[in-house]
């Protein structure tokens, strides 16, 4: 078995670094092989080294995704649009990528028009050698940057996964960051949902952001976890069923507490509710204005009252109504979910009562 190495100077010794064969060298070493054949480079720069692991990587489609990016961007970390310039790849490639629909390319990142045609053709050409798409190298990147080390290394460019064993594919991975960037509690949520559910990309785009838009409010958060492709599609569809009535002026509302408010917003209002079959999540738009259900269900108790009216009428976060409860978020949950649960179960039951009432005027 046969490496390639880059020989370096250290400390009057020669070492070596690993361009290709981490692989083979870890066989080596567990097989106690002291010595190992190997094509040696000379006199290669650190940015030519990592360059080399881009490329040597990108042979092998096994090859982990964060070891290619993390190459990818130690090169960068040599050059000196990092070192001088402070400037961030995915910066870099992104203007190599809007060159032509940029009027003044680089003035945001204060650089000279001469700078910016560098930088760009800095991208293009380590692109090239990297052997990549442009497009591709950019997004991947980008995610990288707004995600975590944790995260990153869970990457798999291989394999399709199923329900169970899910695989965060470097398509999904950039759909997840993009909607939760810098967000390590919600990212670690998404791949969990991943793991369990194996959404494709373009579902577990919607789901994260279904979990971005509901990230304040627990019962949906753990809606989400639970059935994430339905609990998504039905909380994405209200927000879009909401948008409209936005384009248009907002109706003479009446005065309460020092705000105006609106009927007709209060009446639109959505109030997720749980039945307990089979674990179903159903989502009811209530009649009545706002959470005035609470009101009118007589087994609600006056703590779930608090609670909902808390977080969905006067806009508390969980955080603060925690706080302001002394309960712990667990226990802020159950009481969302009881207090829905109740809200539902009492629905049923008009409906129930309403059709035996019509069955025997019937008869």
């Amino acid at each position: 078995m046969r490496i390639w190495v880059r020989a370096r100077e250290e400390n009057r010794h020669i070492a070596y670094d690993i361009i290709d064969g981490y692989h083979r060298s870890s066989v080596l070493r567990k097989l106690k092989f002291g010595l190992a054949k190997a094509i040696v480079s000379y006199g290669m720069s650190d940015e030519e080294l990592y360059d080399q692991r881009v490329i040597a990587a990108n042979s092998v489609a096994s090859i982990q995704f964060a070891r290619v990016v993390r190459a990818m961007q130690r090169s960068f970390v040599e050059s000196k649009w990092h070192r001088n310039y402070h400037l961030k790849l995915s910066s870099v490639l992104g203007m190599a990528m809007n060159e032509k629909k940029l009027k003044e390319p680089g003035k945001n990142m204060k650089l000279t028009t001469g700078e910016a045609q560098e930088a760009i053709e800095w991208a293009l050409y380590k692109v090239a050698l990297w052997q990549g798409e442009l497009g591709s190298i950019y997004q991947e990147i980008r995610a990288a940057e707004s995600s975590f080390e944790e995260i990153l290394v869970q990457v798999r460019s291989t394999g399709g996964g199923k329900p169970g064993s899910g695989v965060l594919s470097p398509a999904k991975f950039i759909a997840m960051t993009e909607e939760l960037p810098n967000n390590i509690h919600l990212q670690r949520k998404m791949v969990a949902i991943i793991r369990e559910h194996n959404p494709d990309a373009t579902t577990t785009r919607q789901i994260a952001q279904a979990l971005r838009l509901n990230s304040k409010i627990p019962s949906n958060v753990k809606m989400l976890e639970q059935n994430p492709i339905a609990v998504a599609e039905e909380l994405i569809g209200d927000r879009l069923d909401e948008q409209p009535a936005q384009n248009h002026p907002q109706k003479k509302g009446f005065m309460r507490g020092g705000e105006a408010t609106s009927r007709a917003k209060a009446d639109s209002r959505e109030n997720p509710s749980v039945l307990a079959q089979k674990g179903a999540v159903v989502f009811e738009r209530t009649q009545t204005a706002g959470l005035e259900w609470l009101d009118y269900v007589p087994s609600i108790s006056k703590e779930e009252k608090q609670v909902m009216k808390s977080l969905f009428v006067e806009g508390q976060t969980p955080e603060d109504v925690c706080a302001s409860l002394r309960i712990t978020g667990n226990k802020l949950e159950q009481l969302i979910f009881s207090a829905q649960r109740k809200f539902a179960l009492a629905r049923l039951d008009s409906q129930l009562m309403k059709r035996l009432r019509m069955m025997g005027g019937k008869r």
